[in-house]
Order: structure tokens, then sequence, then C-alpha cells
């Protein structure tokens, strides 16, 4: 048995001398290479490790880092230049003005006062805002009772040149008559009636019209026949004739108050 062991061991001797060892692992020649070169550089002169260490990569220098931080200098001042000018176009579009010049120092400064002009802007906060809040509501119901809670609100326009071709209005009458009624709409609480009121109002100005013009309504013979005592009963208005003088009249008051505060600066809500 020994000398089987014996001759067992001989041919693994020999079999290592022909080249048949055993195979590293990848990566293990790598570091026994490196590791050897490593102490003959230890014990080597300074020269030999710079020589050594020509192929390795070396930090970068003084130089090197100020040019990379010298272009992210560059690139945070374009990005601040782009926001002001970005700041100065809007503050243009806001105010209606004319946009400054691009890289300038009218850009920042417009920039910096849009910027100080939102900051400074009030906003309501505790009582200011419940206290305001509630006067909205306020007002809006005081609206809603004035409309009586008619929130679309027709305008007595369309009626009223509808009555003029029903009656056969001349052109000039009937400029007159949407002048007097816009000055009324406009500078009167006409707007807050009901349909029914605003219909007798039209009639109203159509009868002022005719008289300030001196042409009076045409009206059918037929109607006349019947006993038609006002022109505006043909358009549905049931009034008398006192009750149809009382409100050219109050038309025409109207219409005096409104150019006579209009001169002087003052407002006129009849």
């Amino acid at each position: 048995m020994v000398a089987h062991m014996d001759r067992e061991g001989l041919g693994a001797a020999q079999g290592l001398g022909e080249g048949e060892g055993p195979v590293n692992e990848p990566g293990t020649e790598t570091a026994a290479v490196g590791s050897a070169q490593g102490e003959e550089l230890v014990g080597a002169e300074p020269a030999q490790q710079a020589a050594a260490g020509g192929h390795s990569r070396s930090p970068p220098t003084s130089a090197a880092a100020g040019a990379h931080s010298g272009n992210g200098g560059a690139a945070l001042t374009s990005s601040s230049e782009a926001a002001a000018q970005d700041a100065a176009v809007a503050a243009a579009v806001l105010l209606l003005r004319p946009p400054p010049p691009a890289n300038s120092a009218a850009a920042a400064a417009a920039g910096a006062w849009l910027s100080a002009r939102v900051r400074s802007l009030p906003v309501l906060v505790g009582p200011d805002y419940y206290g305001a809040k509630q006067s909205l509501l306020a007002a809006e119901a005081l609206l809603l009772r004035a409309l009586g809670f008619e929130v679309c609100v027709a305008q007595p326009f369309a009626f009223l040149l509808n009555a003029a071709r029903c009656l056969r209005l001349p052109p000039g009458q009937t400029r007159l008559a949407l002048a007097l009624l816009n000055d009324l709409w406009l500078g009167t609480r006409l707007g807050t009636l009901g349909a029914a009121q605003q219909q007798r109002a039209v009639a109203a100005v159509l009868e002022a019209a005719a008289r300030l013009s001196g042409q009076p309504v045409w009206v059918p013979p037929r109607a006349t026949e019947a006993g038609l005592r006002g022109w505006w009963q043909l358009l549905g208005v049931g009034a008398e004739e006192a009750e149809m003088e009382a409100l050219v009249g109050a038309v025409l008051q109207a219409l005096v108050g409104i150019h006579r505060a209009a001169e002087t600066g003052g407002a006129q809500a009849a």
C-alpha cells in the first residue's frame, strides 16, 4: 500500500512538472501580479515609482477644477438672467407695458418690482376675511331681493324694436327711443324691475320719443274704430291715458337727472 501511494504521489509530481497543474480562478493571476508589482514598487526609488504610476489616473488639477466651476457659474448666471427676463415679460403682460430688452438692467428691475408687488397684495385672514365674506353675502341677498330672484334678467331692447316695427315708427324716431332707453338702462334701476314693469317703461319711452320728435304713433284704423284709448294697448300694456301721462313724465324727469348728474360728475339712480 505504501508503494502504491508513492507511485501516485510521483505521478502527481510529474504531472505538475508537465504543466497540468490546478487551474486558478478568474482574477487570481491578475491579483497576484499586481501584489508582486506593488511589493517591488515599495522598495523602489521615487523616480521609478513615478515612472510606474505614469499610466495610472491622476487626480484633477486645480486649473481643471476651476474650469469646471467656471462653467457651473456661467450656467447659474444664464439661468438667473433668463428668470429675470421671464419676470419682466410677465410684468409687461400684466401692466400692458412694452417688455424691456433681454439681458438688461430694466428686465431685472421689472422682475424685482413685479415680485415685490405680488408679495405686497393684501390677503384677508382671520376676522377681516369673515367680515368681508359677510358683507358679500349681505350684498348678494339685497341684489336677489331687488331682482325678485330673477337672476336671468331680460333686457327690454328687443321689446322696443319689435314694438317699433309693429307700429311702423320712422327710423329716426326708433333711434331716439333706443337712445332714451339706453340712458335709462345704464343710469337708473330699470334692470331691477320685472318684465311687466319694463314693458310699461318701454311704452313710456316710445311715447316720449314720439312727443320729442313731433310724430305721433301710428294706430290702425280698426283699432281706433274699436275704441282703443292708447296705442300701447296694442302691445298688451294695460295702462290708461292718465297713467301713461305720469309714466312719460317720470321717464323725462329721470333722463334729465341722468344728464345733469353726468355734467356735475354725480350719480343718478332713480
